[in-house]
């Protein structure tokens, strides 16, 4: 792919491709507008034709027309490269993995899409069915809302949908690969019967699988379409096909928990609510809304949102950092979050004993007060962890310091590290000084590093070699690169995209190189290949000295990226804008230039 990715640089410009979203005007040999990513009216977009690629000053949004297909688009990858090389004429070599996996999804989507029409005849038109219609009136569920969610009913036989896609075509193995039957000693059977039908749409529209809420007596009151080439639960956010230019319009994703959640908000006007179907949050889920959400507002039910918030509130908060859910929380990343994401990130708590669809449904005008309440993050995990503690229970002192520590080293801004190490002193009884000793303890972890063990040959670009050797030790990799590195420092999209799958992939135990690869996106796995390669003719290291290696790597690649960014900022000047005459140009260039003298401290 990655000489696909060239080809289609070479014969389509970033002027072209982003002159249609952003009204770009003529400034010396580059162009500049007002971003589409952040609202401003001063413009500090700048395209730079000699490099086919664009920057933001205002945002520090950047990168090359991939970057900004998908960022603009809200689209994967392979989805923006597909695009990009169907307007370039350059042709796509997939392999005959990538093609049978597409191959399986559309057919998948396919029996899905008939499915959802067969259950919401049944819904609609069936007397056995009267019961389902009932308990959709009774919470509210309009018929227009019925409608515009597909909203259905499976049957309690055990062969009507069976029989129905036969007559189609469907046969039981097409049916099975869907997710819509199981086999089990007693022969096939259907997945859904008796429940009320809630379609999952990815954000094209195209239905990928389905939820059901139980209409009887059984245990398991809502089930999910099993994992499919088509639906992976964690990867998709329900309604968000629905919500998308909502949320963008807005700027503001509001993320709940269940089906009912998100259609009831929906049914009162509030078209920017997702939900994540009832679990954690996941990585996944929340790179859908990079791009279109510039405030993310998780509102959880009451029962995970008070002052003692529960491991699961927690974990639904921890991805945002787009570090992986695991049994063990790793606090030390939630403040990362903001960067990633590019949004600030809120917790809603609702009143006592209730949840989204019960507060939209009584009083909306008391929805919009909630939201309006919601906590920053970090406030929300700070209250969660000191909130009831006995002054004199030093054990559970001690925990919550050992938790909120890790917290204050990821906040960026010298001044709110300071507000929450007050208020953590005050909390827990604990001298300031103390605190602040801990604090800076963990931020020096990462600067002083002994000399490089290896360094970038001839034939590789610094990321290049970062990447090679994350491959070896995802570990290390996700300290670095959290710490240290910015998307955009990597010098192109591949590379940008495998640096957040190896900070992002779910890994239990220790992830060998192959695994990692079968794991990856196939739109990705030629330019991982390549790396690979590379990394087998890399001098070993292990331990201390491949961390060490990693990290002056990643230190002289974020030095580079600076001072590209810098070029750039020398270039407009150039071209006849003072630079002095800008104060967003001017304070990003002085931040600039103050960050690289703190890096090469780090490297002395």
């Amino acid at each position: 792919m990655s000489n696909t990715v060239e080809a289609v640089k070479e014969r389509l410009t970033a002027a072209e491709i982003i002159g249609r979203r952003v009204q770009l005007r003529q400034a010396g040999r580059n162009l500049k507008g007002l971003c589409c990513f952040h609202s401003e009216k001063t413009p500090s977009f700048f395209v730079f034709p000699e490099t086919n690629t664009y920057k933001c000053f205002g945002c520090n949004e950047g990168g090359d027309i991939f970057t900004f297909v998908m960022k603009n688009e809200n689209l994967e990858f392979r989805d923006a490269l597909r695009q990009l090389a169907e307007e370039a004429g350059v042709p796509l070599s997939d392999s005959p993995q990538m093609s049978a996996q597409a191959a399986a999804r559309k057919a998948h989507i396919s029996a899905n899409s008939v499915a959802a029409a067969f259950f919401q005849q049944q819904l609609n038109e069936t007397p056995v069915a009267q019961s389902v219609r009932d308990y959709a009136a009774r919470r509210g569920l309009d018929a227009a809302t019925l409608e515009r969610f597909q909203l259905g009913f499976a049957p309690k036989s055990g062969d009507v949908l069976r029989g129905h896609m036969n007559s189609l075509g469907y046969n039981e193995e097409d049916l099975t690969a869907a997710g819509l039957t199981g086999n089990n000693e007693r022969g096939v059977y259907e997945v859904f019967r008796n429940r009320l039908m809630f379609p999952i749409a990815d954000r094209r529209g195209d239905i990928v699988g389905f939820g059901g809420r139980e209409m009887g007596d059984h245990p398991a009151k809502y089930m999910n379409t099993p994992q499919t080439a088509a639906f992976d639960k964690g990867g998709v956010l329900y309604g968000l096909n629905l919500a998308r230019e909502s949320i963008r319009e807005s700027g503001t994703a509001v993320v709940v928990e269940g089906y009912m959640d998100a259609i009831a908000a929906h049914q009162h006007g509030f078209d920017n609510v997702v939900a994540a179907m009832g679990t954690a949050i996941t990585p996944s889920q929340v790179r859908l809304l990079r791009g279109i959400a510039k405030r993310v507002v998780i509102a959880l039910d009451a029962d995970a949102a008070g002052t003692a918030a529960t491991r699961r509130s927690l974990e639904m908060a921890s991805v945002l950092s787009d570090e992986p859910t695991a049994d063990a929380l790793d606090l030390e990343s939630l403040t990362q979050h903001e960067d990633d994401l590019r949004a600030r990130i809120f917790v809603a708590a609702l009143p006592a004993e209730t949840d989204p669809d019960d507060v939209i449904r009584s009083d909306p005008a008391a929805w919009e007060q909630v939201l309006e309440d919601a906590a920053p993050l970090a406030d929300y995990l700070f209250a969660a962890i000191t909130d009831g503690i006995d002054p004199g229970d030093f054990a559970a002192r001690a925990e919550a310091m050992r938790q909120a520590v890790p917290i204050i080293q990821g906040l960026a801004e010298p001044a709110v590290r300071t507000h929450y190490v007050s208020r953590l002193a005050t909390a827990l009884h604990i001298p300031e000084e103390d605190i602040q000793h801990e604090v800076r303890l963990g931020r020096q972890r990462t600067r002083n590093t002994p000399p490089p063990v290896a360094a970038p040959g001839p034939e590789l670009r610094r990321d290049d070699y970062l990447l090679a050797l994350g491959m070896g030790n995802l570990t290390y990799f996700r300290t670095i690169a959290a710490n240290v590195v910015r998307p955009e420092d990597y010098s192109n999209s591949e590379n940008r995209l495998l640096a957040e799958y190896f900070t992002t992939i779910e890994v239990n135990g220790e992830a060998g190189v192959d695994w990692l690869r079968e794991q990856l996106d196939s739109s990705l796995r030629e330019r991982f290949d390549q790396l690979e390669r590379f990394r087998r003719l890399m001098p070993e290291s292990e331990g201390e000295d491949l961390f060490a290696d990693m990290q002056r790597v990643a230190l002289r690649l974020r030095r580079d990226g600076l001072r590209a960014e810098n070029r750039q900022l020398q270039l407009i000047q150039g071209e006849g804008q003072s630079i002095r005459e800008d104060e967003a140009l001017a304070e990003r260039q002085r931040q600039i230039l103050n960050e690289i003298r703190e890096i090469e401290k780090g490297l002395r």
